[in-house]
């Protein structure tokens, strides 16, 4: 049998669970306000994890980390409009240095959890940042639960082990069907300000980059289609076209002309394509069965605004056949995600840049060195999922930048990318 309240259809037994004590107005008054933040066949389960919120809260729960974990799980259920309405901070407690406070927002609904442990605070500022970081997997509430279940019970492995054997659980409960986390083959992303940004500056900032990045221009000046004030560069020599747009940007100051360079070269191009955000970096400049590519094409505009103001348009397309060649073993769609999940916290975990390849692959060893120590043949199953191709059928940027100076003040645009 069901009631229903404010037009919901909830359940009389949790009708009757939670009109117990004096925890219902609480629950009843909040839910009143959020029930509109999910879809209907969400908000039972969402009434019920409210429930469990709020009496934690009362009872005082020592419990944080599965607080935490009950408030992110509400977050995952919301629609996206209202997902920012959810939030948890950790701040320097008040009354020990050595320990933090937490505050959940939950519309203007508090919860105040004081002094917690470093242990508790351990997971939660982990599975805080792998949730927000990597929200397209931690979403899903199956991978959620996976991801809080293993923080919970870990007491000594790394974690690099444990989000090692993590993707290996997701990549077989998605196999499975139990979790459903197909992505759609076509993403669209509006390009990050601030990542791009820190890039140009640090470039520009430089004093011995500029001819390292002239250097890598020259070698595409040639073969791309390069634009300065309405005249294209014409020459298919290389020394002659470079000339010829080192002669059309003469009168740019010396950082736009700097920033330039940079943006114009394959390394610009490779930020950019980290699209909306810099976790995406490892699947993103994965890219192409190198013998079929069948329409390949980069458009680079640049326009003087002002003396100090500069627009560079960069258009660039590259497909492959659309035939798939067999001998390739490819990503799914959704491996994208988890690829990029794993890679980002072996980079994170162990503080190294995101170029650091040296480093990252030493990593990668050790874990599958440690995964063989636990179970034969489980550190080849990890590394046979992490260096599966991830092949890309079309790549699309249309994007324009302004420039001041060598600093990015504006950008706008699109990237695209399609999987086989």
């Amino acid at each position: 049998m069901s009631v229903k309240i404010d037009r919901n259809d909830i359940s009389t037994s949790q009708i009757l669970k939670i009109s117990q004590g004096k925890k219902t107005k609480d629950v009843m008054s909040l839910w009143a306000k959020i029930k509109d933040w999910f879809q209907s066949n969400k908000r039972e389960k969402a009434l019920k994890i409210i429930e469990n919120i709020v009496s934690k809260e009362q009872i005082d729960d020592k419990n944080h980390f599965e607080m935490a974990y009950h408030v992110l799980m509400l977050k995952s259920m919301a629609s996206d409009a209202y997902k920012e309405r959810i939030k948890i901070t950790i701040d320097d407690s008040l009354g020990n240095p050595n320990n933090k406070d937490i505050t959940i927002l939950i519309d203007d609904y508090n919860i105040f959890m004081k002094d917690i442990d470093n242990k508790q605070l351990n997971k939660i500022s982990t599975i805080i940042n792998v949730f927000n970081r990597h929200s397209s997997v931690f979403s899903n509430e199956t991978a959620l639960k996976c991801l809080y279940e293993k923080l919970e019970q870990n007491e000594s492995k790394s974690n690099d082990l444990l989000f090692a054997e993590l993707y290996l659980e997701l990549d077989k409960k998605i196999s499975s069907g139990e979790i459903d986390l197909e992505l759609n083959k076509s993403n669209f992303n509006q390009v990050d300000f601030y990542a791009i940004s820190q890039r140009v500056n640090e470039a520009v900032d430089e004093s011995n980059t500029n001819l390292d990045i002239k250097r890598a221009l020259r070698k595409d000046i040639n073969r791309d289609t390069y634009i300065v004030n309405g005249e294209k560069i014409k020459s298919k020599n290389q020394e002659e076209a470079m000339q010829q747009f080192e002669s059309l940007i003469k009168d740019l100051s010396e950082k736009n002309k700097k920033a330039i360079y940079y943006l114009l070269n394959q390394e610009g191009i490779t930020l950019i394509k980290s699209y909306n955000n810099a976790f995406d970096y490892y699947t993103l400049t994965t890219s192409f069965s190198g013998d079929n590519i069948v329409k390949q094409e980069k458009i680079y505009s640049i326009k003087s605004l002002s003396d100090a103001l500069i627009e560079v348009k960069i258009k660039y397309f590259k497909k492959s056949s659309d035939k798939i060649n067999h001998d390739i073993t490819l990503a799914r769609p959704f491996e994208s995600k988890l690829y990029n999940f794993m890679y980002d916290m072996v980079v994170t975990n162990n503080n190294l840049e995101l170029n650091d390849d040296k480093n990252l692959n030493k990593k990668i060893k050790e874990i599958k060195k440690h995964l063989d120590e636990k179970e034969p043949n489980l550190g080849d199953k990890f590394l046979d999922l992490l260096y599966r191709d991830k092949i890309i059928n079309e790549d699309n940027i249309d994007i324009t930048l302004k420039l001041n100076k060598g600093e990015l003040v504006s950008l706008d645009g699109e990237c695209s990318y399609r999987f086989y």
